[in-house]
């Protein structure tokens, strides 16, 4: 795993644990959030932390291996360079790739589709 990915997940992990939560792939959509960035992906489509973390503060189900699949595929999606924007980039698309996940439905919640992400 990248570095860039590695540091998405040890923000989500801390997410995860303030909330008092299992890691889920909705976690991993907040902290990919946070990185330089995503406001690339996020802001022009009207959405900001605020209704972010509302759209992912719902309890969503999801698979117990969703996040290691997510994490998966994002390696698997990446040919170039690995900065924190490709890695957040990879993360996303991996994660819209699984309409069953807590984070898709977190996204879809805060507005933010596959076309989106294609689109960058």
């Amino acid at each position: 795993m990248s570095t860039a990915l590695h540091s998405i997940v040890q923000k989500a992990m801390v997410t995860a644990h303030r909330r008092k939560q299992r890691l889920s792939t909705a976690h991993l959509v907040l902290a990919t959030y946070q990185s330089p960035h995503a406001s690339v992906l996020f802001a022009p489509h009207g959405v900001d932390e605020a209704r972010l973390m509302r759209a992912c503060a719902r309890e969503y189900e999801e698979s117990d291996d969703a996040v290691t699949v997510a994490l998966e595929r994002a390696v698997e999606l990446g040919d170039g360079p690995r900065d924190v924007r490709d890695g957040a980039m990879r993360l996303l698309a991996a994660i819209l790739r699984e309409p069953r996940s807590a984070g898709w439905q977190c996204l879809e919640h805060a507005g933010v589709t596959r076309p989106v992400v294609r689109n960058r």
